[in-house]
C-alpha cells in the first residue's frame, strides 16, 4: 500500500502541511518498508478547486490508497472516497513524526 502525506518541503524533517491543495510536495511511502519518494503536487498554486482535483489525480496515478493531511475541502475529500482513498485529516508535525505512528 502507498500513502501520501502532504509535506511542506522534500526531506524527513518537513512539517505536514496544513491543507491538502497548497501543500508543496507529497511525500509517498510505501507502507511496508515506509521508505519514502517526494514528488511536487502538480495542483500547488492552480486556483483551490483546480488544485485539489489536479492533486487527486496525481496521486490516484501513483496510486495512492491513503491520504495524510492537515485538511482537505469535503469536495475534495468526497471525491477521493469515490475513487476508494481514505484520507484522515488533523495530522500534524513532521513526516518524520508521521513515520514514527505508522512503525
Amino acid at each position: 500500500m502507498k500513502i501520501a502525506v502532504t509535506v511542506d518541503g522534500d526531506n524527513a524533517d518537513a512539517a505536514v502541511s496544513a491543507g491538502f491543495a497548497e501543500s508543496p510536495f507529497f511525500a509517498l511511502v510505501d507502507a511496508k518498508t515506509l521508505e519514502c519518494r517526494f514528488v511536487r503536487n502538480e495542483g500547488n498554486g492552480e486556483p483551490r478547486k483546480i488544485a485539489g482535483l489536479k492533486a487527486i489525480k496525481q496521486l490516484h496515478q501513483e496510486p495512492v490508497s491513503l491520504i495524510l493531511t492537515g485538511e482537505m475541502k469535503p469536495a475534495i475529500h468526497s471525491t477521493c472516497q469515490q475513487m476508494g482513498i481514505r484520507v484522515y485529516m488533523n495530522i500534524t508535525g513532521t513526516l518524520k513524526d508521521v513515520l514514527k505512528e505508522l512503525k
